[in-house]
């Protein structure tokens, strides 16, 4: 919260336009991250991404539930999704 102020401060004094929103998505991404993982926002874990992908495996349509023979092969590849 200090950093973006200070943020807000630096950009006010030189006279540039400041994205406010941007600056509160930030402070509530941060605070999120403390509350969950304990800690500031880390590039290694994207909990955003990680999320997104949960919540889209959750609703997907799978194949092997009605044909459970066709399980072994996870022809739709939400066994084992390859991550980027």
């Amino acid at each position: 919260m200090e950093l973006a102020m200070k943020l807000v401060e630096k950009a006010a004094s030189l006279g540039e336009v400041v994205d406010v929103s941007e600056i509160v998505h930030n402070v509530i991404v941060d605070i999120v991250y403390k509350m969950v993982l304990g800690c500031s926002v880390d590039e290694e874990f994207d909990l955003k991404g990680q999320l997104q992908l949960g919540m889209e495996l959750s609703g997907a349509f799978n194949l092997a539930d009605y044909v459970p023979f066709l399980g072994v092969f996870d022809l739709q590849g939400y066994v084992n999704p390859e991550f980027d």
